[in-house]
């Protein structure tokens, strides 16, 4: 087996290690005396000690890796000093070897440990010269101490369990994960040498508190459509159109209440205007008012990734969310109106100032928006996996690209559109399960 170490990352919820803070336990002495009280055994307790205090008045005692045999805390975890290869000499081949604590994750048959490194106080060693944090390693009855690396864990852990075909089978699917290495030692402990005593000194897996929940929601969605850049549908004369939004949505919570909302939301969104102009001079109808009317619908469908924040954890729960949008017009129908000249006839030459309504010249199928949105709602938690919710929303954005002008009669633009933007306010019910 080498002799490197390799690195798995910083321990996880679910990693069964030692804790900084006191707790009841009793440490074995080098002489084999047992002394109880309370414990405290930090993460690198190699370097570290294990301080004892017979009782919360009592002065505390240090005890380095050198005046143990064992530690044991009342949760049921425990160390054990073992000897542990860290340097080969290439020349004569010796092996060096150091006393440690391993926390021993199994016991029986065989046996598995964890050992945590600081590598802060190892950095530059020579039996150190990877960034590792945690080392695995395996004993069965009669060998020696082996370690588990990702790299040989199916060589590795197929020599051990060779006696136990079942357990063997089970190891190339068997994740580089504590709780699963572990399971597979208890497994084999259990299946192949049941006659001697087994013990799992691990604390219980945690259960992961995130969940996934999935909302659906539909409401009234007031929105205004307006072109910052046109003479026609100016914000202040967009007129605007209430209409039905619907939403389905997935929420990534937490235990605490913070969460993360992805969605797509689907709307349709209605504006009109009027531009109001004189009839030019020397026409029939000079000086009439004429009326110009704009209308702009779009059908949106829109991605929002937001934050939320929720207050409290009984079963009214206000919230706040709030993050970008992005999506698209799936389609744009905008019409406009200019005025052009009409002949009347008679004798004398004369022209009248008419209206004409046309659509937007080559208009685009789709257009990539990019907005923002904030809610304002509250959720009602009830004891059925159902959860209603009330929210009210305001949003705002535009497309990425210009819109296409008209032309008129004679080929010139009558108006250059710019880029369409959105406002909107909805309130809306919904349902998270």
């Amino acid at each position: 087996m080498g002799l490197g170490i390799l690195w798995v990352g910083w321990p996880t919820a679910a990693a069964a290690q030692v804790v900084a803070h006191e707790l009841p336990g009793y440490v074995v002495t080098a002489q084999g005396d047992t002394l109880r009280g309370l414990l405290t055994v930090p993460r690198f307790v190699t370097d570290a000690g294990v301080v004892l205090r017979p009782n919360a008045q009592a002065p505390a005692q240090k005890f380095g890796v050198q005046q143990l045999r064992a530690v044991a805390l009342q949760d049921g975890r425990r160390l054990v000093k073992l000897k542990m290869p860290v340097r080969r000499d290439a020349q004569t081949g010796v092996v060096d070897s150091a006393a440690v604590l391993l926390q021993q994750l199994v016991g029986g048959y065989a046996n598995f440990y964890r050992y945590d490194i600081d590598m802060t106080r190892h950095r530059g060693e020579a039996e150190y010269t990877q960034s590792e944090t945690v080392q695995y390693f395996i004993r069965a009855a009669g060998s020696g101490l082996a370690q588990v690396r990702r790299a040989t864990q199916q060589v590795t852990l197929g020599a051990v369990f060779q006696d136990c075909p079942t357990v063997t089978a089970a190891v190339p699917r068997t994740r580089f994960e504590e709780y699963r290495l572990s399971d597979l030692v208890v497994r084999y402990n259990a299946d192949c040498h049941a006659t001697v005593p087994a013990h799992d000194y691990r604390l219980p897996e945690p259960v992961s508190t995130a969940q996934v929940l999935v909302s659906a929601r539909v409401g009234l969605h007031g929105g205004k459509l307006y072109y910052p850049a046109s003479a026609y549908l100016t914000q202040a004369g967009s007129q605007a159109a209430t209409r039905l939004l619907y939403g389905l949505e997935l929420r990534l919570a937490y235990a605490g209440p913070w969460s993360l909302i992805v969605g797509v939301n689907y709307a349709r969104l209605r504006s009109t205007a009027t531009l109001v102009q004189p009839a030019r001079l020397g026409t029939t109808n000079a000086g009439e008012p004429l009326s110009l009317p704009i209308t702009t619908e779009v059908q949106s469908l829109q991605a929002p990734v937001l934050v939320r924040y929720t207050v409290g954890h009984g079963s009214l729960r206000p919230y706040v969310a709030a993050g970008p949008m992005f999506g698209m017009y799936i389609t744009n129908q905008t019409s406009l109106s200019y005025t052009t000249l009409t002949y009347v006839g008679g004798n004398v030459t004369y022209y009248r100032t008419d209206v004409v309504t046309t659509p937007v010249l080559n208009p685009r199928s789709t257009s990539p928006t990019v907005g923002g949105v904030i809610r304002l709602g509250v959720q009602f938690k009830t004891k059925a996996r159902l959860s209603p919710l009330l929210e009210a929303q305001y949003s705002a954005g535009a497309d990425s690209e210009d819109n296409p002008g008209v032309q008129n009669t004679y080929g010139g633009n009558v108006e250059n559109l710019g880029r369409l933007h959105y406002q909107a306010f909805g309130l809306l019910a919904g349902l998270e399960f």
